[in-house]
């Protein structure tokens, strides 16, 4: 079994996707939304729509832990 560290958590306010946008490379437009228990919340979504209608809390979004508020 591999293991896998995030090195930053980055602050997204609710309902604003451009900084999920800016996080992930143009390639990985297309991203996996997990929360904390690393149970998947979204699927193969576009990142520019990869927190919307998520709760408050912190999720990894194309490999890189985000907070939302």
């Amino acid at each position: 079994m591999s293991s896998c560290w995030i090195s930053r958590m980055v602050y997204v306010p609710a309902g604003v996707s451009s900084a999920v946008d800016e996080m992930v490379s143009e390639e990985d437009s297309v991203v996996d939304v997990y929360n904390m228990q690393g149970m998947v919340v979204k699927s193969r979504v576009d990142s520019s729509a990869a927190l919307d209608g998520l709760r408050p809390g912190v999720y990894i979004v194309g490999g890189k832990k985000v907070l939302v508020r």
